[in-house]
């Protein structure tokens, strides 16, 4: 019974630590949606953050040092192949509030 005791504040110090994290969790949809951005040299895709539209970019060079784009796969079809894990990355920068100056979220070859 005294051990049940001493563990209460520790639990309770561990409930509050989660209820902080769930409280800073972001709500992120992606829509899908992609479109090359040569004006960025990136693959651009659509993203809601908190109800919000924006936009989440992941570079040709981490297109291609991470997921082949230069050997044999096109951009398109680097992205395509891979975009459940490219969407895992943009969800930590996201949670991170990592914009760049464009108030854009870029993923680049350092960030995967």
């Amino acid at each position: 019974m005294h051990g049940r005791q001493k563990d209460a504040p520790m639990i309770s110090t561990l409930c509050a630590a989660n209820k902080k994290e769930i409280e800073m969790a972001k709500r992120i949809d992606f829509s899908g949606k992609r479109a090359w951005n040569p004006n960025r040299d990136s693959m651009s895709f659509q993203v809601e953050v908190d109800g919000k539209k924006t936009r989440c970019l992941i570079s040709r060079e981490a297109l291609e040092d991470r997921y082949g784009a230069d050997q044999g796969k096109t951009v398109e079809q680097a992205f395509d192949d891979n975009q459940f894990e490219i969407e895992d990355v943009a969800r930590k920068i996201i949670n991170n509030n990592q914009v760049d100056a464009q108030g854009e979220y870029l993923i680049r070859s350092h960030d995967i």
